[in-house]
């Protein structure tokens, strides 16, 4: 089965993690994908003869590239854990100029949309599931977290002045107003959450 670029934007941020570690698989080393709920900033560590690499996985749209800021902040992966040989940051979108440079700086493999294609459909016998059937229900189930999750900021008391509460979709702290979530999902880019946000305000 060939795969191409757009089933990849069209894949759940976690499903395509896990093709993601069925790459290095392939390349023999084991994998393991971090849990959801868990998820601190690695999405996978691959593992082969005491050499070690973090992979941080980004399903954007072709039009959303990554810059230095982003490099930038995945190579502090380099501190969060200090036995990684190599950091990988891999985008179903592109890099820009900056970022490119940056990685290349910083030790930090960058690979666009168009290379992890080449690198999916080199596997042999890869199984990938389509999910362009499931974008209505992905996007109810979404829906429902975001109801819920404004919900709670709108009914919480909270002890401090401007208090701060993670993102659902990528774990960032953002203050605790309903404003604050709905301006991160339209504008952060590297937030995994693809919403439609006017229908929130």
């Amino acid at each position: 089965m060939v795969v191409t670029l757009q089933e990849l934007e069209r894949m759940d941020p976690y499903e395509f993690e896990h093709l993601v570690a069925q790459v290095w698989e392939s390349k023999g080393y084991d994998t393991e994908v971090s849990l959801q709920s868990q998820d601190r900033g690695v999405d996978i560590i691959a593992e082969k003869a005491g050499w070690k690499e973090a992979i941080q996985v980004k399903r954007y749209g072709s039009g959303n590239k990554i810059g230095s800021k982003t490099i930038r902040e995945y190579a502090t992966l380099y501190q969060q854990i200090p036995t990684a040989n190599k950091v990988v940051l891999v985008t179903t979108s592109t890099f820009t100029q900056e970022g490119e440079r940056l990685a290349d700086d910083l030790n930090v493999e960058s690979i666009n949309g168009s290379e992890i294609v080449d690198a999916i459909n080199d596997v042999e016998g890869l199984e990938i599931e389509d999910t362009s059937s499931n974008s209505e229900v992905d996007q109810h189930d979404q829906d429902a977290v975001v109801e819920e999750y404004l919900s709670q900021i709108s009914v919480k008391p909270w002890n401090s002045p401007k208090p701060r509460v993670k993102c659902p979709f990528c774990t960032k702290q953002i203050a605790a107003e309903r404003e604050s979530f709905l301006d991160h999902w339209k504008n952060n880019s590297d937030c995994d959450s693809d919403l439609q946000i006017e229908y929130y305000r």
